[in-house]
């Protein structure tokens, strides 16, 4: 399974994409893919005031928006923490409905939580759309 970019590399927009199996969302997040997926929410973001986005975009965008408002981001100790559920809220959307309950992906998703939330580049990134959604 793979994840789809963008149809052209001008666009800011994605398909939406599939629900990702357990090896599916490691690979995806060593590989960079996590932090292409952010810049294409990030996009989402500036074209949700303009009604541009998809319905799995906006569901998204819509549970990080609770998370941001739920947090106060000029902390660090809170910053790091929306960033941590923000990064498993991310990657549970993605996991399909038949590995929701499965203890081994579970695991995974806890530490991909977490080595999003310690990776310098992604944590700058996902708080920074944190902070442009609590904004709005």
């Amino acid at each position: 399974m793979s994840v789809k970019g963008p149809r052209s590399a001008f666009s800011g927009g994605s398909e939406p994409l599939e629900p990702l199996g357990s090896k599916d969302i490691k690979q995806a997040v060593k590989s960079g893919q996590f932090g292409a997926q952010l810049e294409n929410l990030e996009a989402a973001a500036n074209a949700q005031q303009s009604g541009e986005t998809t319905a799995a975009q906006s569901q998204t965008l819509d549970g990080l928006r609770s998370i941001a408002s739920a947090n106060d981001l000029s902390t660090p100790t809170q910053a790091l923490a929306a960033v941590r559920q923000s990064a498993k809220f991310m990657i549970k959307s993605r996991v399909g409905d038949k590995y929701q309950d499965n203890r081994t992906v579970s695991d995974l998703v806890e530490d991909l939580s977490s080595y999003i939330a310690a990776d310098p580049f992604l944590q700058r990134k996902l708080l920074k759309i944190l902070q442009r959604l609590k904004e709005k």
